[in-house]
């Protein structure tokens, strides 16, 4: 069992003639020196949270209990916090912290070096003093607090610093390195799921440091707006329980993931945020819902939409509004917005979501995390959407539900377990997935585009796909610059199949008003599409014949593409997130306003259209530091060699990167 090492107060300051034994500096426990080697990963989440506190000396102080004052110093020099975060450093200028031991300050002209090294899993730390060849020592001198400068400290009453202590609790192995609480929430699930399978941690252990971390971040972002915690608890109990009876569950025993709003759970709600569906509660799981649950999986809550679905924004009636945890003023995208902005912010290790028009890839482009929209129908959907009574089932599918993850193998975990037939869905066929090629990266055929005829993506999205495709050519791939000419057809073939998705159960009142309603939101300044929106919620049989016709030849030309190439890599939308603003408000294109659909859709509904899988990895970040992400298209049934081709790649773009102050 780990034991607990309680934080302290923070050990006075070695000086000038005063030399402290190592064993009164380190940390203790009960009353005996320990070992505490910490990691690297520990100590940069410690800067983040100081920078959070504002009060970074003591937080670091309390997270490093023992720890010298000199090395805190090392990582809080006010150069760095101004560099790195653009805010003043937060420690006090004469490092005076409460102490059990008597403070001397330092004769003047006498300055001391400290050299911080990271050694063998441990921070170790020399120190050189110098002082003046001859003449009196001044006497020591005490300085004030200061409230102003480069150097100022906010200074928290003492029972706030005691409560930041104790929050701060570590526990620690006596045999191993330290088993963070950040370590935990933000590794790979597969990662999770091994450890809790060897019995190494447990799924108690696991979901509480997720359940920490929801009560710790998510008033700022509401990224989950149904918490199950109590049955979270229950459900990690029996699946430690099940482990120690020698049960194994599946491939995500005990691991804790969060599932979009829309999927039926039994006993929940599912209301897409609109007020219209506030009193649904769900009679069964879903079809993808029941089998998380086969796998072993613990569901700690259901994450937060747009109403209705619609937009890429996460507003609506019932929920607060979502918000990006890279800045909490812009968009996290919609509509699985909630699901990834807890992705990124580490409070779930896996999100179950669902892309109808962008709706997995834009959050994850904004939020910095990946994700994976499967072939349209290799999913079941049964239970994925509340329906009212009496309700047919849908005559057409472009949206597939689909995972979000902070790593590429969690993407391939997550959708092998929800993938596959299911006898409430006879459009779903059983499919004998290929395994991948096993190409390397030199050997692959990469198309990659900047655009989509006059959907062009703005400068910095541009720039950074360039980069990406000059690194793959210098890596030996064959790389060309082409894109499958999709447009205007993707634009009539998307709208006439959404129009009738949504228009076969519509009563006729609201077909007329629907369209007006649009074009004062989503589709403001794009009356083109509004006016084949009006025609599509009224399509007769011969009409939808025509459209399946359409997105057939659509598909077909694209097939033909993917037969000279391996993979198309494209931007995701225009630009990074942008902020938020009333639905329909003109956009920033670069310093033109543009309507507010043509910053995501262009890039992401031809695939919801004709049905073709695409996959978003992190490419990058913005002059503004938000994520900047790439997608990865491929041919009907190819998500094996995308997972694939998006494993080559990893090491040419920047992958996941925590957000700051998370």
């Amino acid at each position: 069992m780990p034991n607990i090492l309680r934080c302290g107060s923070l050990g006075g300051e070695p000086t000038s003639g005063a030399r402290h034994s190592r064993r009164s500096t380190e940390p203790t426990l009960d009353g005996y020196p320990f070992d505490a080697r910490y990691s690297e990963g520990a100590r940069d989440e410690a800067v983040r949270l100081a920078e959070l506190t504002k009060d970074a000396y003591d937080y670091f102080a309390s997270v490093f209990p023992g720890a010298r004052p000199q090395i805190i110093a090392t990582f809080l020099k006010p150069a760095d916090w101004k560099r790195n975060y653009g805010v003043p450093s937060y420690y006090p200028p004469d490092r005076r912290l409460r102490s059990n031991r008597p403070h001397v300050s330092k004769a003047p002209n006498v300055t001391t070096k400290t050299t911080v090294r990271w050694t063998g899993g441990r921070l170790r730390s020399t120190q050189k003093t110098s002082r003046p060849a001859c003449g009196p020592r001044s006497p020591p001198r005490s300085r004030a607090w200061s409230l102003t400068g480069p150097q100022s400290m906010v200074r928290l009453p003492d029972e706030h610093v005691r409560s930041l202590q104790e929050f701060a609790r570590l526990e620690v192995d006596m045999t191993t390195a330290v088993t963070s609480t950040l370590d935990l929430c933000f590794g790979p699930a597969t990662e999770l799921a091994r450890r809790i399978r060897d019995r190494q941690i447990s799924a108690t252990e696991v979901t509480d440091a997720f359940l920490a971390r929801i009560a710790a971040h998510n008033h700022k972002i509401n990224a989950i707006v149904q918490l199950f915690e109590r049955d979270a608890r229950s459900r990690a109990k029996e699946a430690d329980e099940a482990l120690a009876r020698g049960q194994n569950w599946g491939p995500l025993h005990g691991v804790p993931v969060t599932i979009k709003e829309m999927f039926l759970m039994a006993n929940t709600r599912s209301t897409l945020n609109a007020r219209r569906m506030k009193d649904f509660v769900a009679s069964e799981d879903g079809v993808i819902v029941q089998r998380l649950k086969s796998a072993g999986a613990v569901i700690l809550g259901k994450t937060n939409v747009p109403a209705n679905l619609q937009g890429y924004q996460v507003r609506g009636d019932l929920y607060p509004e979502g918000k990006n945890p890279h800045r909490l003023e812009s968009s996290p995208g919609g509509s699985t917005g909630g699901g990834a902005a807890a992705v990124a912010a580490g409070m779930t290790a896996l999100e179950l979501g669902a892309d109808g028009g962008g709706s997995l890839r834009v959050p994850a482009h904004f939020c910095g995390v990946y994700c994976l929209k499967p072939t349209d129908k290799t999913i079941p959907r049964y239970g994925g959407i509340p329906l009212a009574t009496g309700t047919r089932r849908f005559l057409v599918n472009m949206v597939q539900p689909g995972p979000l993850a902070r790593s590429i193998d969690d993407l391939e975990l997550l959708w092998t377990i929800i993938r596959g037939p299911d006898p409430s869905d006879f459009e779903v066929a059983p499919i004998e997935w290929r395994p991948p090629s096993g190409r390397s990266l030199a050997q692959l055929r990469v198309a990659w585009t900047d655009g989509f005829q006059e959907y062009v993506a703005g400068a910095e999205t541009r720039e950074q796909l360039a980069a990406l495709a000059a690194r793959i050519a210098h890596a030996g791939a064959r790389v060309q610059k082409a894109v499958p000419e999709i447009y205007p057809r993707a634009t009539q073939v998307f709208v006439h199949l959404l129009g009738a998705l949504l228009g076969q159960d519509m009563p006729w009142l609201v077909r007329k008003i629907f369209p007006v309603f649009v074009a004062r939101g989503l589709l403001k300044g794009q009356p083109n599409m509004v006016r084949v929106l009006r025609r599509a919620l009224t399509m007769n049989t011969r009409d939808y014949a025509a459209a399946l016709g359409a997105k057939r030849a659509l598909v077909e030309d694209i097939e033909r593409f993917f037969s000279h190439h391996d993979v198309l890599l494209a931007p995701v939308s225009y630009g990074p997130a942008f902020t938020r603003c009333k639905e329909g408000s003109p956009l920033d294109f670069d310093g033109a306003l543009r309507p507010y659909n043509d910053y995501c859709w262009p890039y992401v509904g031809p695939f919801n259209a004709s049905g073709h899988p695409a996959l978003v990895m992190p490419l990058g970040t913005s002059k503004d530091g938000l994520p900047i992400g790439v997608q990865l298209v491929g041919a009907y049934w190819s998500e094996p060699e995308l997972l694939h081709i998006a494993r080559q790649l990893a090491s040419l773009t920047s992958g996941f990167v925590r957000p700051h102050s998370y």
